[in-house]
């Protein structure tokens, strides 16, 4: 019977289509699992967060020249038997890690690489850059011994000094010096105690992890030392500018010149955000990481060792919170600069309609001048107008003598002065009055 894998199982439920995918997700990057005495070489490798396909198909030739299967292009983690050595890699968002394992067949410590049996033209045509790269150790101790801190260093580290720790439970030592050494690697050492192969793969692992999370955790901090100093530049400028706006008075010359500096200052400050955000955030989940696996190590000192736990504390803590701290000064600069802006606009735009208030007492000061004048306009023009109309008048009595008519041209004239001012002004204001109301 075929098995529809649209449906659960025999039963005709539809299933989601990432359901399955969801699943193999948790178990899609076991741990190694590693035969002690064994040799280790590991490098983090930045290559953005395209590169992926790219390097599945640098491994594939790899593959080909072994004659084993092509990989999956688009898988995010390989583990692939090469006979001669393991190799793990694994793709992150930023970064791919290359692990190299192979059986340690005896003789000094670091004297042979994993690395070594890997074809050397393959390995130098990997594409990226070298973030992390380690060679270590694991090697089957049958029996705690009494550790000596500078026999160690001198041995392992070339004199650095060595910084470990016991782990799970005191069933394995591990220790390295989080410094480079010959040939541009760092170095590792654990000793397996008591450790099953899954459980000693598991803290390998951890161990490596710890270091390329640690690397790539840090890449932000040079980023934050180079921007901290303008930084306070920029905070003094704003400093500057909000006493400046709490002084200042009405001055529309002085508004264009803070608008002009805020914005400077603001196109400067989130031209830093957009520079280092990705950054910034980035460190703070590699840091988060990095803690993660410190607590799975499960550190128990070891006299006269400096714990790993604690080398952190002192040294990679107070680097993220100075990038933290720069990430949050950031962010109060544009958030200070985005308050100075509203606080100017807020002004202008009480400066506005303090503006448009007299605009409009100045208007209605005219409005009633007008009035006034053309009140003035108005009567002259009824006097001038019944100056005429009188005028007119005494043509038409002097006229009536030539008829015979004795008329009283003076007392005529006079008599009618009265009544043509009145008609002259009531017909000038009914004509007003019919002006106003179409108007309206």
């Amino acid at each position: 019977m075929t098995v529809d894998p649209h449906f659960l199982g025999e039963f005709r439920l539809p299933v989601h289509p990432l359901r399955e995918q969801l699943y193999n997700e948790l178990h899609a990057r076991p741990f190694p699992v590693v035969e002690s005495p064994a040799l280790v070489s590991h490098m983090a490798i930045l290559s953005g967060e395209g590169g992926g396909r790219r390097e599945v198909e640098h491994i594939a030739r790899l593959c080909l020249r072994y004659a084993l299967p092509q990989p999956d292009l688009q898988a995010s983690a390989l583990y692939l038997d090469f006979g001669d050595f393991h190799l793990r890699w694994e793709r992150h968002t930023e970064f791919s890690a290359y692990t190299f394992i192979r059986p340690f067949k005896g003789g000094k410590a670091m004297d042979e690489k994993a690395i070594d049996v890997a074809p050397r033209e393959w390995l130098e045509s990997i594409a990226g850059e070298v973030v992390t790269a380690l060679h270590g150790v694991i090697e089957a101790v049958q029996e705690q011994e009494m550790i000596d801190g500078d026999a160690l260093a001198e041995e392992l580290f070339d004199g650095e000094r060595a910084i470990g720790s016991y782990a799970i439970g005191r069933r394995a030592m591990l220790c390295t010096s989080f410094r480079l050494h010959r040939g541009g690697f760092g170095r590792f050492y654990i000793a397996n105690y008591s450790l099953s192969p899954q459980r000693a793969g598991r803290l390998l692992q951890r161990m490596l992890e710890i270091e390329s999370y640690r690397v790539m955790a840090l890449l932000s901090l040079p980023l934050a030392r180079k921007i901290s100093p303008r930084l306070a530049v920029l905070d003094a400028e704003v400093a500057k500018i909000t006493a400046r706006l709490a002084d200042k008075g009405a001055d529309s010359a002085g508004d264009r010149q803070l608008l002009a500096s805020i914005s400077a200052l603001a196109a400067e400050v989130e031209q830093y955000r957009s520079d280092t955000s990705y950054r910034f955030a980035a460190s703070k989940a590699y840091s988060s990481l990095v803690h993660q696996r410190l607590d799975y190590v499960e550190e128990e000192p070891i006299e006269h060792l400096q714990m790993i736990s604690h080398f952190f504390a002192r040294r990679f803590t107070p680097a993220m919170d100075t990038c933290e701290a720069v990430a949050s000064r950031l962010e109060e600069l544009s958030q200070r600069l985005a308050r100075a802006g509203e606080l100017l606009g807020t002004q202008v735009d009480l400066a506005i309609e303090q503006q448009n208030q007299r605009l409009l007492a100045s208007m209605n000061r005219r409005g009633k001048l007008q009035l006034r004048l053309q009140e003035t306009v108005e009567g002259l023009s009824v006097v001038v107008i019944s100056y005429h109309l009188v005028g007119l008048l005494k043509y038409l009595f002097d006229a009536a003598k030539p008829l015979g008519l004795e008329v009283n041209t003076p007392l005529l004239l006079a008599a009618s002065v009265v009544p043509v001012v009145l008609g002259v002004w009531w017909l000038m204001r009914k004509i007003r009055k019919r002006l106003t109301d179409k108007t309206e």
